[in-house]
């Protein structure tokens, strides 16, 4: 009893099913009749079709898409088919149950090391074998007979077990997957008293069917007459997709099969016709015209939000011509990646938009702490995600006296990033309680960055929540039954999670609000999954919650749902179109990528197909889907049709145009070609340029959004005062910026206050002279003085982030370093070893102890977050204080010094004369070692620096004239005064102090010495080096406060001090306008001069 129609959906199939339904009302207008479509959107496109028909009622027509037709069959039959569950998480869960379970003892399955990384795909395998309605029983039989050896044997007899598995675990948690439904309706269909008073069944649209589909329509095609409208043209290479359903499945049950007549063409389906398919027309029907640059246009951009931006202008040229925005659509075969940005463009350009699709709830702010809450145990309290959470305007302090603590939560982020915590909650319980400990006690040097006043109670605050959190995270750890871990993780987050109100937008809030509902919501939801599990470790369930709330979505676009038609290629199926955008037309795109399932392949799939006489879908039909899809839209573009892809993405890097492009064109020529088209007008290609200023400077004024037409104002040197007054925006921040950008872009021949040029630096100059310079500070200075000036005026310091990195960071390798040395060097002083008193003394033994001290202690000060990289950097750096300290001792007994001084804090005033118009200026510093050697009235010494970190064999003495390494002649000239003072106040007057040599001694860093023993690195400054630069050193300090004095701090750091700056990216080094203004200033280049005529004078 079924009849067939088939032909375009537009304009014949539409056109067909109006005619037949006013012919079927004109003789009966009461008859009931059934139009079943596979989407909503095309039953609703129908219905818009029928009211057009002013002269027949529709009363009594029933529109159903497939699942209600097909419950409204069962419900008739008061059939209980269970709890119908679609969601795919639900299916997962049982799966990854299953394989947990057989994997041990199932071939394919045992070296699969997560099962729930799989199951995704393992369930698409068995939904194939559900949908086709496959017998379990049935399936292993033909997979004994029909295939033999080979590795699809294994495979196959796997997978039947495993299906096996899954359909008794349904049949047994009364659990139906929804193809359940049509296999339960299909029973009941031959006698539906539903289906029965129909006088006729309008099937449209559809073209494809999944097996249990398949049996369904097939009892009501049989007993009931249907009139199916099939989108389908015989001997078409683009329909070969439905070809196969046409000739398989409706051939053998169609009573009347009546081929459309072809009206005249109609949209733009024809561009995918062969030259064959064209020329062989019916007789009488006109050949097609090529497309014109009025109804066709093909535009590239780079990346999806020049897509959509392109598409909004287009949009509004098209409704200042008449159009109306319901009359447009914009398609991509998938909208994922597209409904976010067409949100965000189309709102800013005032464009109302109509779409079905949702968006993901996972890229909300809701769901991210809803997420990291949940995980953060797991997590092992990482510290950028506590702070995330804690600063976080959802999250909830639970404890009442604790909240008004919240205004200062900017601290705690600085708190945990000072004290080094890395992960783990006893490092966040024991760093916070030691920081609280040593903040009430003075301390030499500060703990915390400088300028930071954190109140004791912030920390005792942060202690508290964390503590808190860790304590409730942990109730939730115990193995439950889902309904029970479902209660207390609801009772958790109702607990930790509020939504603000207080100055937050009242649609933000109605948003947030449904995000919370939906997600709760998951909670009844999962409790189903008891039938299934009798309890679940806390683990599996948050990923099970987390993978379910990335399955749910929200409403997008307009709430009255009018507007732009944006759908993806399926759900676009039989809906036209005046004028149609497709977009993302790229390979892997448009067409999709297809691929053959894993576990269950096309080879295998066609033989058990054949065998079992069951439809199981070849995946790599796939590709034959998607030309249909793209036939299917053009056709449905009826005035206009617009074809975009991404020539490269937001990034630049090359993407590949769709190859339905490719064909078009190729077709396009071939069109002008058989017309004899001597005009050959191609249609318009647009290429949309990457840059803004290009793609605003070319768009017409009107067509700009408001901030648009500020942003090329000022491109073009218009001023935008007056516009960004009008719209509200900030014409004070604009004025500032505008003028630095002309600052910094200047190819002016005088540095700048962008450039780091300070002109009220004397009130810092003057209070930093009564403090004291620290010879690392002039250092710095030297290295780059913008280093000097962020780090040293402004008081700025690279973000501390401890979780990073792999062991304890370069400077508190050094201070490990320098505190064992010092320790090991005092314990033998004191016990005189130095003396010639402690024979029984082995300083190896007093330095492992030392050491493993002094590792304890830091363990404890900072984390350890690879324990084994830590005692791997413990045995290297004990090994090598046994090679210094051997070496050292034996240098100590060849030349006759002895450890004097050890950390000893030290200053030394500008020489008279350097700098006038200032009280003394003050250089502090603390010098690691002042070894002296005496022979009767004369006293040697000499310095003793240590470095942990890579040797340096730049002469010293030249790079101290030159300002680049002043640390050593500054301890030189301290230990100078210093050594005069004592000796000549404690020994005598007349003792002459001599300096020998000071040395920068890399401790760390090993070498051979001429005896070929093993030696540590060194760089010295010696005697006659000292003597005769001394003056040259002074004057290079001199000026340098002459230069802070004055307020110049332009950046002028080599490329080696750039590599490891942490300003490097605030200075502008490599920018050419700077660059030029540092060459040409006079002030630079007299001081230029002035090094240059030193290192003349050092050679």
């Amino acid at each position: 009893m079924l009849s067939i129609k088939f032909g375009h959906y537009h304009p014949s199939l539409e056109n067909s099913f109006a005619e037949t339904l006013h012919t079927i009302k004109s003789e009966d207008p009461l008859s009931p009749i059934a139009v079943i479509a596979p989407t909503n959107y095309m039953l609703e496109r129908l219905q818009e079709r029928l009211a057009k028909k002013h002269d027949v009622s529709f009363l009594n027509v029933f529109f159903l898409n497939f699942s209600l037709l097909a419950k409204e069959i069962c419900r008739d039959s008061k059939n209980d088919i269970g709890h119908i569950r679609q969601e795919p998480f639900i299916y997962e869960r049982i799966i990854t149950k299953l394989i947990e379970q057989e994997r041990h003892h199932t071939p394919s399955l045992k070296n699969i090391i997560s099962p729930s990384s799989i199951a995704r795909s393992m369930f698409h395998s068995l939904q194939d074998l559900t949908d086709a309605n496959v017998n379990a029983d049935d399936l292993r039989a033909v997979i004994n007979e029909q295939l033999t050896g080979g590795a699809d044997i294994q495979k196959l007899s796997d997978i039947s077990r495993l299906f096996t598995l899954f359909q008794n675990r349904l049949n047994s948690s009364g659990i139906s997957h929804y193809s359940s439904l049509y296999r339960s309706a299909a029973k009941y269909a031959a006698d539906s008293i539903y289906l029965k008073k129909f006088k006729y069944i309008l099937a449209y649209g559809f073209y494809d069917l999944t097996g249990v589909e398949q049996d369904f329509f097939s009892e009501i095609f049989r007993y009931y007459p249907t009139i199916l409208f099939l989108p389908y043209k015989k001997n078409h290479s683009v329909f070969t997709y439905v070809k196969h359903f046409y000739e398989s499945f409706l051939l053998g049950i169609a009573r009347d099969i009546e081929e459309l007549p072809p009206e005249d063409p109609h949209g733009f389906s024809y561009l995918m016709d062969t030259a064959l398919e064209t020329s062989t027309s019916p007789q009488g029907k006109s050949m097609p015209d090529a497309p014109s640059p009025d109804n066709l246009c093909i535009i590239n951009v780079s990346g999806k939000h020049d897509e959509i931006w392109v598409i909004a202008k287009e949009i509004l040229k098209l409704i200042n011509k008449g159009y109306v925005f319901g009359d447009m659509g914009i398609v991509a075969r998938e909208l994922g990646q597209y409904l976010n940005i067409i949100q965000e463009v189309f709102q800013e350009n005032a464009i109302p938009f109509a779409t079905l699709d949702k968006e993901p709830i996972e890229k909300y702010p809701l769901f991210t702490i809803i997420k990291q809450l949940l995980l953060l145990n797991r997590e092992n309290f990482y510290r950028p995600m506590v702070i995330d959470i804690l600063e976080s305007p959802y999250f909830n302090i639970p404890v009442p006296e604790l909240k008004d603590v919240l205004s200062r939560q900017n601290l705690w982020d600085i708190i945990s990033r000072t004290i080094g915590i890395h992960s783990g909650i006893r490092c966040w319980l024991s760093k916070l309680e030691q920081l609280k400990n040593a903040m009430a006690e003075p301390a030499e040097e500060d703990i915390l960055p400088r300028n930071i006043n954190i109140p004791c109670d912030q920390i005792e605050s942060l202690k508290n929540i964390v503590q808190l959190l860790s304590n409730d995270l942990l109730s939730l750890q115990e193995k439950a039954t889902w309904s029970h871990m479902c209660q207390k993780t609801k009772h958790f987050l109702d607990k930790y999670i509020h939504i603000p109100s207080e100055g937050i937008d009242q649609e933000i809030i109605k948003r947030d609000l449904f995000i919370k509902k939906r997600i709760f919501c998951l909670f009844d939801t999962l409790s189903i999954l008891d039938r299934i599990d009798k309890e679940i470790a806390y683990d599996q369930f948050a990923d099970t919650f987390i993978n379910a709330c990335k399955q749910e979505g929200i409403p997008a676009g307009t709430a009255n749902n009018k507007g732009v038609r944006v759908m993806d290629a399926m759900s676009a199926r039989g809906i036209p179109f005046r004028i149609l955008f497709l977009i993302g037309l790229n390979e892997k795109e448009f067409p999709r990528a297809v691929f053959e399932e894993p576990f269950l392949r096309d080879h295998a799939r066609r033989i058990l197909s054949e065998a079992l006489g069951n439809h199981i879908p070849e995946k790599l039909r796939g590709f034959e889907e998607e030309r249909l899809l793209f036939y299917f839209l053009l056709n449905a573009a009826q005035e206009r049709l617009y074809l975009l892809y991404e020539r490269s993405d937001e990034a630049g890097k090359p993407k590949t145009p769709s190859h339905y492009i490719m064909d078009i064109l190729q077709n396009i020529k071939g069109i002008h070609a058989r017309n004899e088209d001597k005009e050959n007008k191609a249609p318009v290609k647009m290429n949309v340029p990457r840059g803004i200023k290009n793609k605003l400077c070319k768009e017409e004024v009107l067509l700009l959004t408001p901030n648009e037409a500020v942003v090329r104002m000022a491109l073009e040197h218009i001023d935008p005062s007056y516009c960004i007054n009008a719209i509200g925006g900030n014409l004070a921040a604009y004025t500032r910026s505008k003028s630095a950008l002309q600052a910094i872009e200047s190819f002016s021949p005088y540095l700048s206050a962008y450039d780091g040029i300070v002109s009220d630096g004397e009130h810092w100059y003057k209070n930093r002279v009564q403090k004291g310079f620290s010879p690392t500070m002039l250092e710095t200075f030297g290295a780059c003085p913008f280093k000097f000036f962020m780090r040293e005026i402004l008081q700025l310091e690279p973000l501390e982030e401890p979780e990073m990195s792999e062991t304890i960071s370069l400077p508190k390798l050094g201070t490990l370093y320098h505190d064992i040395l010092d320790t090991l060097y005092c314990h033998l002083k004191e016990k005189g070893y130095f003396r010639g008193k402690a024979f029984n003394i082995n300083p190896v033994e007093y330095l492992h102890k030392i050491a493993n001290e002094s590792f304890v202690k830091m363990e404890k000060q900072i984390p350890i977050p690879y324990p084994l990289l830590w005692e791997l950097k413990k045995d290297e750096i004990v090994a090598s204080l046994i090679h210094f300290l051997t070496w050292d001792l034996k240098q100590m007994e060849h030349t006759g010094y002895s450890p004097a001084f050890l950390e000893e804090r030290l200053q030394v005033a500008l020489p008279k004369g350097k700098l006038e118009g200032y009280p003394a200026i003050i250089f502090n510093g603390k010098i690691d070692r002042i070894d002296v050697k005496k022979s009767g009235l004369e006293i040697y010494f000499r310095l003793v620096d240590y470095k942990s970190g890579k040797a340096d064999s730049e002469n010293l003495i030249k790079a101290a004239v030159c300002g680049q390494k002043l640390q050593l002649p500054f301890y030189l000239s301290m230990a100078e005064q210093f050594m005069v003072n004592t000796y000549r106040r404690e020994e005598s007057p007349h003792a002459e102090i001599i300096f020998d040599e000071a040395s920068f001694v890399y401790i760390a860093r090993g070498m051979n010495d001429e005896n070929g023993e093993r030696c540590p690195q060194k760089n010295t400054i010696n005697n006659n080096d000292w003597t005769q630069h001394k003056e040259l050193f002074w004057t290079t300090v001199h000026e340098f406060l002459t230069l802070i004095r004055h307020g110049l701090f332009p950046a002028t750091g080599n490329e080696k001090n750039c590599q490891w700056c942490k300003f490097a990216t605030l200075c502008r080094k490599g920018h050419q306008p700077s660059r030029f203004r540092q060459e040409n200033d006079e002030r630079l280049q007299n001081y230029r001069n002035s090094i240059t005529n030193k290192i003349t004078k050092t050679r």
